[in-house]
């Protein structure tokens, strides 16, 4: 999952069939679509710990101007700007220059469209590539080491927004469905087993 969610701005019904799938593949959440940045300005508030980014559609150097205001508007929140016109030196110089943190040429391409997300999620401090691993193990059976992880993994997930897999290495039959209530469609064993085939970016293991 992307630390960032994502505000799109401009995108209309040529551009954002194009642009969902991309965002989908990188685990970006669209939080709100507007079709001006003026809508935008006017409707979203700046909170303290948001997680915001926007995309802007800018066709032409000339509306840049509103790539400016976005960038005022929201200060410190990375703007993309998808660009009509890359043969244009004089348009990613002048997108640069109004505030885009990265500048997307048109039509996307998923590996460059790629990079572009990662980078912006180092430079504002959320590598996407790092992740920690939480260890809960218990000497003997019944000394709360389930309950245990179940509460670590709610709490991480909800107090610092980071998307938090609970999984269970257990030699006998787990306690982590029955707990949670839960009928999983696949098992530990399943995801192993596929481990280094296709197959294995398929299994939503619960």
């Amino acid at each position: 999952m992307y630390p960032l969610t994502a505000v799109l701005i401009g995108c209309d019904d040529l551009l954002f069939p194009e642009l969902r799938p991309q965002l989908s593949e990188q685990g970006i959440k669209i939080e709100a679509e507007y079709p001006t940045v003026a809508k935008a300005v006017s409707d979203l508030t700046i909170t303290p710990g948001d997680r915001r980014f926007f995309f802007l559609h800018v066709p032409s150097a000339a509306e840049c101007r509103h790539l400016e205001r976005l960038n005022e508007a929201f200060l410190g929140r990375p703007i993309v700007a998808l660009l009509d016109g890359m043969d244009d030196p004089a348009l990613l110089v002048q997108a640069m220059r109004s505030g885009a943190a990265q500048v997307i040429p048109l039509p996307l391409r998923p590996d460059d469209f790629k990079r572009a997300l990662d980078r912006i999620a180092l430079q504002y401090g959320f590598p996407t590539s790092v992740s920690r691993v939480v260890a809960v193990t218990g000497v003997c059976e019944g000394v709360g080491a389930t309950t245990l992880a179940i509460n670590l993994a709610a709490e991480l997930a909800l107090r610092h927004q980071v998307p938090t897999l609970l999984a269970e290495l257990s030699l006998r039959l787990g306690r982590l469905a029955s707990c949670l209530d839960l009928d999983p469609r696949f098992t530990t064993h399943d995801l192993l087993r596929a481990t280094g085939q296709n197959s294995c970016r398929q299994l939503t293991v619960t």
